[in-house]
This record gives C-alpha cells, structure tokens and sequence, in this order.
C-alpha cells in the first residue's frame, strides 16, 4: 500500500512538473506563445518584473500606463520615492504613479497645457510607442537612410515616422508574415508585442559606426621678408 502511494505521489508530482515546464516566468506565457523565447529571456535577465499574480497577461492592450511601467523596468531606472504627478487623470496612489514620475523626472514625458491629461487607460499606438521607445533608450533615428531601400509599403519614406519605421526594420521588429511589408503605424499593440519590441533593442548591435576622417590644411605662413 505504501508503495503504491509513493508512486502515485511521484506520477502526480512528474505530472506537476512537466505542466509546470510548459510556461516559463509567467504562468500565462505557455511555450506555443509567439513571443516565449523573447519574453524568457528578458526575465531571465531581470528585465521583466514578476507580478503578485504571476501573470504578464501577454495579449492584452498595452496602455499608456503598462507602457511607461515596462519601458522602465527594462532599463533599471531608480524609480522616484514620491509621486506628485501634474496629470488630471492620474492617481498618485496607483501602481503606475513612480513609473510617471520618474519618466517626468528624467524628462522622457512631459505635461502640456495648463489641464495636461495622460490617459493611463489609452491603447498606445505602435508608431507612439517605438518613438519614445528608441528616445527613451538611446536608439538613434535619422531621416538619411536610402529610400529605394525602404522596407515598408504604406508609409511614405519622406514622412516623419519613416525614420522610426527604417530604425524598426534595422531592429528587425516586423509585422509577422506575410505583412511584413507593413509597418502598420496606427496599430494598437498588445503588451507580448512591446515585449518583443524590447526584446529585439536588448539584442540590438549597430553594424557600423560612421567614421569621420577631417583633414586638417596646414599653410605655411608667408614669407615677408
């Protein structure tokens, strides 16, 4: 009779374990995620925060709130100790108040207006969240870049988010196939999609820097004598 408990005990167990394996960090993020790799290793990294719930609740939208939350969490940004946010809409006491406050401190948002709004529960476009994304963290975007080579059909490569959208395809954050053609930059995106947008600036290396070679012209001084 002990015997046979004892194996049932470790069916049950090995069962546990091997559903247990199936999700990874999160207790929502199941291995057939699109983004399990991306999100694995950013946890495994440190750059995703664990939740009370064990949830990264992957599909739903992101808002300007979860946004400005996840952004600074990946970069380790000392959060502010006190909120006193300016915004009409915000709560000093909620969870997303230090993430605001410190994105304000470190001037990467900014109240306008004398009744300045935030929207905390506002889906974020895909085109707002890689501009403060790429500012935010250093990513460097330039209107230079060779426009028959432009990667995307439904943007004008002389537009202003087309520097966004070439440094996004540099980055090989791309619509999965077969849009990856479109850059879709009034896409509302889910909070899995900002982690694979992470994801591909933590893997990020720029393939050549610039060289600037100035030469410098030494005359010699004329001969008065």
């Amino acid at each position: 009779m002990r015997l046979l408990t004892f194996r049932f005990l470790t069916v049950i167990i090995g069962l546990l374990i091997s559903v247990n394996s199936a999700f990874a960090f999160f207790s929502d993020i199941p291995t057939s995620y699109p983004y399990y790799q991306e999100i694995k290793e950013l946890s495994e990294n440190g750059l995703l925060s664990e939740t009370s719930t064990n949830e990264f609740r992957p599909n739903d939208p992101l808002t300007n709130a979860d946004f400005y939350t996840l952004m600074l969490e990946y970069a380790h940004a000392p959060l502010a100790q006190k909120a006193n946010l300016p915004f009409k809409d915000t709560s000093n006491a909620a969870n997303y108040a230090p993430y605001l406050q410190t994105a304000l401190n470190l001037g990467i948002l900014k109240a306008q207006g004398s009744n300045p709004m935030f929207y905390p529960q506002k889906q974020i476009t895909k085109s707002a969240a890689l501009t403060a994304l790429f500012q935010a963290l250093g990513i460097g975007t330039s209107p230079f870049f060779d426009q028959s080579k432009f990667p995307f059909s439904d943007l004008d490569p002389n537009s202003e988010p087309a520097k966004v959208a070439q440094k996004a395809a540099e980055l090989n954050i791309l619509e999965p196939a077969p849009n990856s053609k479109f850059f879709k930059r009034d896409k509302k995106i889910t909070r899995g999609e900002l982690a694979d947008y992470l994801y591909k600036i933590y893997q990020y290396k720029p393939t050549s820097v610039a060289n600037v070679q100035i030469k410098y012209v030494v005359k010699e001084a004329p001969d008065n004598s």
